[in-house]
């Protein structure tokens, strides 16, 4: 009941070599590779459409599918039918070649199923963690994929429009469905070395298709909250500038943050640093941050 569809976007090492071993031994793998990079979005919208299954889980090359996980998607799509499914999922980070700690992502996972949701509950519940990649399974029935191409490289940029097809898929319709189960095992230290995939055109991809699908305010504001949370420490926020020096998206800046322009910096440090130490973290600012962190 299930297959296995492989969109090698050109990629430059051992993928085909690697995909045709696969092939010999198991015949529900499918394997196409695009003559050029085609880049992530159309890619995506490339590996749903080749798909047969009425379900299609997008999964990223470098994720692992966890124990007893499509067991468990396989049980909620017979019984509840929903068109669109988001799933908890863990974070491993590698200490050495043949040594894996996992991690729980505690940030809006959640702790028993929801289903018949609609579009500000599932936002509202994920936060920008919707985003990532390799937690959405869609019904292909509501899948537009024509529609998505146009605008992909103009309007959705970077590999998010898995956050436009939620969107879409859930707009006017209540058939949402939040998995508990940890379906998915996420690497962590491969973070993108252009930040301004997330301090700008995530931004931008979220804002466009609230405003298309005229998601709530208030979720739309908490989802921007969460993204400057995440991803921008505030010494660089202050600065209106990611880590590698480049333009955030305004709407990362509520206007009230204006006021820290006048307050000096080194009373934005000393109050800083007597928080981590009321905190218990000691006297001083962290020398590395952590997209986790």
């Amino acid at each position: 009941n299930v297959e296995i569809v492989i969109s090698d976007n050109a990629s430059t090492d051992e993928t085909p070599k690697v995909a045709e071993e696969y092939l010999k031994k198991y015949n529900f793998i499918r394997y196409f590779r695009n003559e050029k990079n085609v880049g992530p979005d159309l890619n995506f919208i490339s590996v749903i459409e080749k798909s047969n299954g009425k379900y299609a889980w997008l999964f990223s090359d470098d994720d692992w599918l966890n124990d007893g996980a499509l067991k468990e998607i396989l049980r909620i799509i017979k019984n509840y039918k929903p068109c669109y499914i988001s799933v908890n999922y863990y974070y491993s980070r590698s200490k050495n070649d043949s040594k894996f700690v996992h991690k729980f992502q505690k940030k809006h996972m959640i702790e028993r199923d929801k289903t018949g949701l609609d579009i500000n509950e599932m936002f509202d519940i994920r936060n920008h963690w919707i985003s990532f990649i390799s937690g959405n399974i869609f019904n292909r029935e509501y899948i537009h994929a024509e529609n998505y191409k146009h605008i992909v490289g103009t309007i959705i940029k970077w590999g998010w429009i898995q956050v436009y097809i939620i969107a879409d898929i859930l707009n006017e319709k209540t058939c949402g469905y939040v998995s508990s189960y940890y379906s998915v095992i996420a690497r962590t230290g491969n973070g993108r070395a252009d930040l301004s995939a997330f301090t700008k055109t995530m931004v931008d991809t979220f804002n466009y298709s609230f405003e298309q699908f005229n998601v709530n305010g208030v979720v739309h504001q908490k989802v921007i909250n969460g993204i400057r949370k995440t991803f921008l420490p505030l010494k660089t926020f202050l600065k209106e500038k990611d880590k590698n020096g480049e333009n955030i998206s305004p709407l990362l800046i509520p206007f009230y943050y204006k006021l820290f322009s006048v307050i000096p910096s080194n009373f934005i440090t000393f109050a800083w640093k007597l928080k981590r130490m009321l905190t218990g973290k000691g006297f001083s600012l962290p020398q590395n941050s952590k997209m986790e962190d």
